[in-house]
């Protein structure tokens, strides 16, 4: 964590569900359960929850899978009032961090990934993705949602190391970030959230129901993609708590060119994934910069 991020506040924000190698080793009073083997890459679910703060270590669970009919969820609490859930299958991600004052603190994050090829059609196309963020959030809690597609696989352990340093502008290397989101609670309080004066939304209290959508994502027919949809957020430790609630929230949507067939890596049936959500005006939340994925390719093709 910079300095800059240090004067914003110290308690800690996202980096709660970092997967540092100390902390994967780490034994903790609570106890930790036992890490996955190796990191999954795309098709993958994936999700952790850690509870951090106090004298001891963080207490990490995590779990992982790329079956089609079993999510990926993981569930931990500690006393007096702190828990943290993060849940996924494919095409949706969810999770629920909770604190009462001068508690531990519950950071808890979800990813998917998924590869498809585009049939039906030749040359290019373009195709448009949304995700919605339904769900809830007080006190000093934050979130980060973010859909990233590159044209090579994604690893679960490179997102969350990158995340660990970047989670309030992520991007991926070699990857393309569709769409972005970030939200704070309870800015403008000497421990207010790290990703106070970082975020797009701060001091959001209540219900929170945001569409983000892209419209203009280019693609080549029959080239393998890979997306990696990331979800995840935290309530800091020792501060007033705070909480957030966004299980079963960010539902992506994907709308191809008419004629067009996709082949997804993990399995699922061409129309698994819901037609994407129209641009809905007011909260179009655009990712920066050029998310066309015939760029990254042929990017990636010329380092090669």
């Amino acid at each position: 964590m910079d300095q800059a991020k240090r004067a914003v506040a110290p308690a800690r924000s996202l980096r709660a569900w970092r997967i540092g190698r100390a902390v994967v080793l780490a034994v903790s009073v609570l106890g930790v359960s036992q890490p996955v083997a190796a990191a999954p890459t795309t098709p993958f679910k994936y999700a952790v929850v850690d509870l951090f703060g106090g004298t001891g270590p963080d207490e990490r669970h995590e779990d992982s899978n790329s079956t089609l009919a079993t999510p990926a969820s993981v569930t931990a609490s500690a006393a007096p009032a702190t828990s943290g859930t993060a849940t996924t299958v494919y095409g949706t991600n969810g999770f629920a961090v909770q604190t009462i004052a001068n508690s531990l603190g519950a950071g808890a994050a979800s990813i998917w990934s998924e590869g498809v090829v585009v049939g039906g059609g030749t040359g290019t196309g373009v195709l448009t993705v949304s995700a919605q963020i339904v769900g809830s959030i007080s006190g000093q809690a934050d979130l980060t949602y973010a859909l990233f597609a590159s044209p090579a696989p994604f690893d679960a352990q490179a997102i969350i190391d990158y995340f660990d340093n970047h989670d309030f502008d992520p991007l991926l290397p070699n990857s393309v970030r569709l769409l972005y989101t970030q939200i704070a609670g309870g800015c403008g309080t000497p421990s207010a959230s790290a990703a106070c004066g970082h975020g797009l939304l701060e001091n959001i209290v209540g219900p929170v129901n945001l569409t983000l959508v892209r419209s203009d994502v280019a693609f080549a027919y029959g080239t393998q993609y890979y997306f990696a949809s990331v979800f995840g957020g935290d309530v800091s430790d020792g501060g007033p708590g705070g909480n957030a609630s966004f299980l079963s929230s960010a539902t992506v949507g994907v709308t191809l060119p008419q004629n067009a067939v996709p082949t997804y890596l993990s399995g699922v049936p061409s129309n698994f994934y819901p037609q994407a959500v129209p641009e809905p005006g007011s909260w179009l939340l655009l990712g920066a910069g050029l998310a066309f994925l015939g760029v990254a390719v042929r990017r990636l093709r010329s380092r090669g």
